[in-house]
């Protein structure tokens, strides 16, 4: 045995705190979940085995429930990296943009779906300028599904 998860949660089935724990029986960390009045997670801090803190997640939703920002934060309390989410007006996630701390843009990943809303591609790109030219160019990490609809019988 390598380690053991111990996992709290409240009324609603939300775990809300996870003890990891190592071979030995000594805590190695501790995670602590925070949830808006809808069931969203609104927070994730983890904390290490003396009880200082290692880091921390706030999550932000649109109205409809679509997680829109992600905000992980380092232990110091600097922001580390930030997610943006955006969405068409059906709810499907159009693209999603990771910032660098100090708030460049790192990469954006595009998703594309097809005509009964399935998703189908995810490519990823990062802006780079070359020959005096500035263009978004994919990294080479795509994901594609192809779909075959059977007629109902």
């Amino acid at each position: 045995m390598t380690e053991v998860n111990v996992y709290t949660c409240d009324s609603k089935g939300e775990m809300t705190e996870v003890d990891i724990y190592t071979a030995d029986g000594s805590l190695d960390s501790k995670g602590v979940f925070t949830y808006d009045n809808k069931g969203k997670k609104t927070e994730d801090v983890s904390y290490t085995a003396d009880g200082s803190l290692d880091s921390k997640t706030v999550y932000t939703y649109d109205n409809k429930g679509n997680e829109t920002e992600r905000d992980d934060y380092n232990a110091d309390g600097s922001l580390k990296s930030k997610t943006v989410h955006t969405y068409d007006s059906k709810g499907k996630k159009t693209e999603q943009d990771d910032y660098n701390a100090d708030g460049s843009l790192d990469h954006k990943d595009v998703y594309t779906y097809d005509s009964k809303g399935n998703w189908t591609t995810s490519v990823q790109q990062k802006l780079v300028t070359k020959f005096g030219k500035t263009y978004w160019e994919p990294t080479g990490k795509a994901q594609y599904w192809t779909i075959e609809y059977y007629p109902s019988r």
